[in-house]
C-alpha cells in the first residue's frame, strides 16, 4: 500500500513538472504537453506502477492551469479574464475554474491513454496461452 502511495506522489509531481516544462517554458502549440504525458504513461505502465492514472493526471492539469492561469491574471490586472467572463457571463472565478476542468481532463486521458498503451496481459484462447 506503501509503494502505491508514493507511486502515485512521485507520478503527481513528473506530471506537473513536464507539463510545466512543455506548456510555459518551452514555446511550443498549447496542446504539445499532451504527448509527452502519454509517452510517461507508456513509461509507467511499462515498469508496471500502479497509480491512479486518470485521477492522477486531472489533479495535475487541473491545478497546474488554474494556478497558471490566476497568475496570469494577477500579473495582467485581471484585463483578459474579465474580458472572457464578460463574454461567457460569468466571473473571472469560474473562467479559472473551467480552464483547470479542460486542462485536467486533457491531462488526465493523455495519461489514462498511455497507461492503456502498454498494458501486457495474458490471453488465454482455447486453452492456449498468448501474450501481447
Amino acid at each position: 500500500m506503501k509503494n502505491y502511495i508514493k507511486h502515485n506522489l512521485i507520478a503527481l509531481l513528473i506530471v506537473v513538472t513536464i507539463v510545466f516544462i512543455v506548456e510555459f517554458l518551452v514555446s511550443m502549440p498549447w496542446w504539445s504537453f499532451v504527448v509527452p504525458v502519454v509517452f510517461l504513461g507508456a513509461i509507467l505502465s511499462y515498469f508496471k506502477w500502479q497509480i491512479n492514472s486518470f485521477q492522477i493526471g486531472f489533479i495535475a492539469g487541473f491545478l497546474l492551469w488554474s494556478f497558471i492561469n490566476y497568475f496570469l491574471h494577477l500579473n495582467g490586472n485581471g484585463i483578459v479574464l474579465t474580458k472572457i467572463g464578460l463574454f461567457l457571463s460569468s466571473s473571472t472565478v469560474i473562467v479559472v475554474l473551467v480552464s483547470g476542468v479542460i486542462g485536467g481532463l486533457l491531462v488526465g486521458l493523455a495519461l489514462y491513454t498511455g497507461t492503456k498503451i502498454i498494458n501486457v496481459r495474458n490471453i488465454e484462447i482455447d486453452d492456449k496461452k498468448f501474450e501481447l
